[in-house]
Parts: structure tokens; C-alpha cells; sequence
């Protein structure tokens, strides 16, 4: 437990913003005294102690953790509260899963299987027979791995793929669009639109957010999103451009000023005798082409899709 609370300071310190099929919640830290490690250390905000079975012993660990007998394992140990035991066909045995994980009968394999529950049998082109196709999201999860919510939900539908030559199944927000840098048509995203590369000299195809400005580092004018300005970095000696929820803050550990997000605080960490710079209840989202796009609150982000 102790390395895992190693790492897990290390990606609260630095995080690494969400971006693609899966975002990482980071979050605030506090000082408390870790049974095992047997001193006082800096946990992100939502960890307690917590009687783990299989260690017999109490644990730091997310407060959402609780004991359940555990039938692929054949005893108890600790698994997110909400999960429910289900009975998995594949492996012929009961497990732990998310909670909107249900049985569906899959065409493709000819037998039940647990599925999130609104996938639904839909009939591939590609394949030439019917599958049971999930939605495409986001998976959010906790610094441990475990899936606790999903955001950006997206359906599927049938769609002529230019580049394939045929009928598909993608995601309902794509569309036909003419990609200047392939001079060809293809599927993309709705959001995407074409705009000027200064970097290339040609037209690209991004999102509709991105606009040209000047990057002091280059000298020179790129694409970035909007919400990008320019602000002095110390740590570098010169203007960059960086998201605008990003600020230069002093940090007690380097003895020198850099830029992070402004919701980063200093905190005292009992293991290393002085204070630290780290992060508040906040995650930094990434968009597809891994761009920091926004900085959001760690109970919006992990709100039930529909009341967001």
C-alpha cells in the first residue's frame, strides 16, 4: 500500500490530463496518519482508513471501498460499494462489476455476455452480421483503475465511410467532411471544421475551437484552442502559450515560481519536512488531439451523465 500511495502522490503532483477513451480523476490531498506505513503522509481527499480482509489490516483506500466476498477469488477483499455481483457467462462464475452492467445476448458469439446496459444489437456492414455495439464514452476513473462514471456518451449508426469505400457503423456525431490534408473525403467528428495551418501553409481539418496565435516559444503563429494565452513562464525564462485556467504559482520544493493550474495550493507533507505544490479537486480535461482544453471540478465531472 505504501507504493501504491507513492504513486499515487506522484500522479496528483503531476498529473496527467484526460484525454482519449479514458480520464483520471485527480484530486486534492490531506494530511492524515497511514496505518501501514505507520507515519503521518499526504492522501488525496477522498481516501479513509478502511479494514482490508486480505491484508488484515486497516489501509488507506478511496472511502467508497467496502468488504464483499469475492467468488473468483474465493474470499473477501475490498471492491467499489456500488459494484454489484453478477453472474458471468464466459467465465462460469459470479464476479464484482459496474453497476450498469447487465446479461445481453450476443449475436456475434452466440451467448449471453455482460455488457453495459445500453448497448444494443445493431447490424454491422463490415462484419455482415448483427454484434451488440456499446456506446462510445469516456470511462472515468479513480487513481486505482476502477471505473466510477462516464461522460461524452455517443451511439452508433450506419454511415458511409468515403475512405472504406462502404457502409459502416460510427459514431452518430460523425460526418462526411473533405479533409484538405488528403484531399479526400472522410468520416469526422461534427465539431470539426476546416481552418488555416500557419505551420503548413494549408487548410486542416480540427476542431471548431481552434484558432491561430502567436507562440513566443517559436516565434511564430499555431493552431491552438481558444482559451490558450500567453503567459510568462519562469521555470523557462520566456512567454509560452498555455490554457488560461494555467497561473504562476511559487513552489516551496523547487524554491522558484512556475506555471500550473490555479487551483493547485501549497500543503505541508509530513514525509518530506516541508510544503508542496499540489493539486486541488480538479481534473484537466484533454481533447482527441491532446490539447488541455478545460480544468473541471471533480463533482461535476463525476455527476450522472444526464444531470450535468
Amino acid at each position: 500500500m505504501t507504493k501504491l500511495l507513492i504513486l499515487l502522490l506522484f500522479s496528483l503532483l503531476f498529473p496527467m490530463p484526460a484525454f482519449g477513451e479514458e480520464i483520471v480523476v485527480t484530486d486534492e490531498f490531506k494530511r492524515v496518519y497511514d496505518p501501514e506505513a505507520g507515519e503521518e503522509c499526504l492522501v488525496p481527499g477522498n481516501f479513509k482508513k478502511v479494514f482490508d480482509p486480505e491484508k488484515n489490516a486497516e489501509v488507506m483506500m478511496p472511502g467508497y471501498f467496502v468488504s464483499r466476498y469475492d467468488p473468483e477469488a474465493g474470499s473477501v477483499r475490498l471492491v467499489p460499494k456500488d459494484y454489484v455481483k453478477k453472474f458471468d457467462p464466459e467465465t462460469g462464475a459470479e464476479r464484482w462489476v459496474p453497476p450498469d452492467t447487465v446479461l445481453k445476448y450476443d449475436p456475434e458469439s452466440g451467448g449471453r455476455r455482460l455488457v453495459p446496459k445500453d448497448s444494443v444489437k445493431m447490424f454491422d456492414p463490415e462484419a455482415g452480421g448483427e454484434k451488440l455495439v456499446e456506446k462510445k464514452y469516456k470511462a472515468i476513473k479513480d487513481p486505482l483503475g476502477n471505473e466510477v462514471g462516464k461522460t461524452n456518451l455517443v451511439g452508433h449508426k450506419q454511415k458511409f465511410d468515403p475512405e472504406k469505400g462502404q457502409q459502416v457503423l460510427a459514431p452518430e456525431n460523425h460526418k462526411k467532411m473533405y479533409d484538405p490534408e488528403t484531399g479526400s473525403n472522410r468520416l469526422a467528428p461534427d465539431n470539426y471544421t476546416r481552418v488555416f495551418d500557419p505551420e503548413s501553409g494549408s487548410e486542416v481539418l480540427r476542431p471548431n475551437y481552434y484558432t491561430s496565435r502567436f507562440d513566443p516559444e517559436t516565434g511564430s503563429l499555431k493552431l491552438v484552442p481558444k482559451g490558450y494565452v500567453k503567459k510568462y513562464d519562469p521555470e523557462k525564462g520566456q512567454d509560452r502559450l498555455v490554457p488560461d485556467f494555467y497561473d504562476k504559482k511559487y513552489d516551496p520544493e523547487n524554491g522558484g515560481y512556475r506555471l500550473v493550474p490555479k487551483d493547485y495550493k501549497k500543503v505541508f507533507d509530513p514525509k518530506k519536512g516541508q510544503e508542496t505544490l499540489v493539486s486541488g479537486p480538479y481534473t484537466t480535461i484533454k481533447d482527441e488531439l491532446g490539447s488541455e482544453i478545460k480544468r473541471v471540478k471533480n463533482s461535476e465531472l463525476l455527476k450522472p451523465e444526464g444531470k450535468k
